[in-house]
């Protein structure tokens, strides 16, 4: 039997555990629904995670169980996935990543880390400019960062912001899809955060314009918002077709 091969999208979750939720939704049963998976032959896969997933590994220092989000994905989920053939096909194409709200910024930081490691990364709703001056302000620990990162050293290295202000970006540039807006379009108003450094936050358009300073080509979309932070077929559909893209033309700058 001849073995084909292809292309696989990690649709990266949002919570621990079960990655269909009542609150979010879920991305790959959009997906099937659609069958957009069959039709473009690619195989889509969403990992989990048994805590709050920001896909970083804490710092070593501050936890006697370490929290190794990154290296799981890395050294555990890809290796297995590339010593998969199912029904003939061999999972050896390149692999894309694509979430939203912390799996968004999930995506674009382990895009950046590792930009030899994955071949797209497509984000929506994510809080991609908080970088380390918001953890040093920050009191307590919001959404689960802290117990990720351990420290702001930590949060600064996986930070989207601070990696495109350290020139990460370069290295991948052509290859993200940037799209919004919803939740974090007003997370200051919502946080009670107004005196945090940076804000007030618009991430998506603060994130594009940095991306743009910074000479980042992208994908940009703001105009996608279906009323609700979660997985939608409205963002998910452009959102998965850009991880599709073979050639980054010049037209793909940010605009």
């Amino acid at each position: 039997m001849q073995v084909t091969t292809s292309a696989i999208v990690l649709a990266l979750p949002v919570e621990a555990g079960d990655t269909s939720t009542r609150q979010y939704g879920s991305a790959i049963s959009l997906i099937r629904a659609a069958d957009w998976h069959t039709t473009n032959n690619v195989v889509v896969v969403t990992p989990a995670f048994s805590s709050t997933p920001w896909f970083a590994d804490r710092a070593a220092n501050t936890t006697t169980m370490p929290v190794r989000q990154e290296s799981y994905l890395l050294e555990v989920i890809v290796p297995y996935l590339r010593n998969r053939t199912l029904g003939g096909v061999s999972l050896a194409g390149p692999i894309s990543l694509v979430g939203f709200s912390k799996s968004g910024w999930g995506t674009f930081s382990l895009m950046a880390r590792n930009p030899t490691a994955f071949h797209r990364a497509a984000l929506w709703d994510a809080p991609t400019m908080l970088g380390v001056d918001f953890c040093q302000w920050l009191s307590g620990d919001m959404w689960g960062m802290m117990a990720n990162f351990g420290d702001c050293e930590t949060w600064k290295a996986n930070s989207p912001v601070e990696l495109v202000r350290a020139g990460a970006g370069v290295a991948i540039s052509g290859r993200v899809w940037l799209g919004g807006q919803h939740y974090f379009g007003s997370m200051c108003s919502a946080h009670g955060c107004t005196q945090a450094p940076g804000s007030p936050f618009n991430h998506t358009v603060q994130f594009h314009q940095l991306l743009a300073d910074h000479s980042v080509i992208h994908l940009y979309d703001d105009a996608l918002d279906p009323g609700r932070h979660e997985w939608s077929w409205l963002w998910l559909r452009p959102a998965l077709d850009s991880l599709l893209v073979k050639t980054d033309p010049a037209s793909t700058a940010a605009r």
